[in-house]
């Protein structure tokens, strides 16, 4: 979906505006990249679900969906690791800022849904569930790669701390899933108006940092 040309960009224009308050920023940032992930972390467990429910969990597509939350796994032990002692903090955040933008999440979803019903695919929600985690892994490599390289353009320093969001054996393992989900057909997101339409929504909305903040607060 072009996700990472249009994160690139906003990226950069938010940075020459809060290039004064990289403190904030940061965090504002690292909360924003830890909530897309946590919405992938849901798409994955909803994916599980609706595989069991299509009984289509077994054979190849179980060994890919194992593999998948094998990895998914791993970025959790880092994560709640690093969080010790923080969790109950960070589930209350986690929940306010998804209640705020769980109407645009159901709407991203249903609209993804409606086109892999036209596919003829047998498992259309798996592979709808599947997609849906793949934008939110995307989203989140590709917000922190654009605020990395946008930091580094204007300040000359190349913060990587936020290395151990980024999802990428995660993204691999999804993107394995999705195919075998797919059944060899081919669905171009950025060709259909009203999934762009319904991610552009969402993403405008976690991508304000006011929404961060105002739900930081206790």
């Amino acid at each position: 979906m072009g996700i990472e040309k249009n994160i690139e960009a906003l990226e950069r224009k938010k940075l020459s505006v809060l290039n004064e308050h990289k403190d904030g920023y940061w965090a504002a940032t690292t909360y924003k990249i830890l909530m897309l992930n946590q919405f992938a972390y849901g798409e994955i467990v909803e994916l599980k679900s609706a595989m069991n429910s299509e009984q289509c969990y077994k054979f190849g597509l179980k060994r890919a969906m194992n593999n998948l939350e094998a990895e998914m796994t791993k970025y959790n032990k880092v994560v709640w690791g690093i969080m010790n002692g923080m969790e109950e903090m960070f589930d209350d955040i986690e929940n306010r800022i998804t209640d705020a933008v769980k109407k645009d999440i159901d709407i991203l979803y249903y609209s993804v849904l409606s086109e892999v019903e036209k596919l003829g695919v047998r498992n259309v929600k798996s592979l709808t569930r599947c997609i849906m985690a793949n934008l939110f892994i995307d989203s989140s490599n590709a917000t922190n790669t654009a605020s990395r390289a946008a930091f580094k353009e204007l300040s000359g320093y190349d913060y990587d701390n936020l290395e151990y969001l980024r999802l990428d054996g995660v993204s691999r393992r999804c993107i394995e899933l999705e195919s075998l989900l797919a059944e060899n057909k081919f669905m171009n997101l950025n060709d259909k108006q009203n999934i762009v339409d319904a991610y552009k929504i969402f993403y405008n909305k976690i991508n304000d940092n006011k929404l961060i903040f105002n739900n930081l607060k206790v």
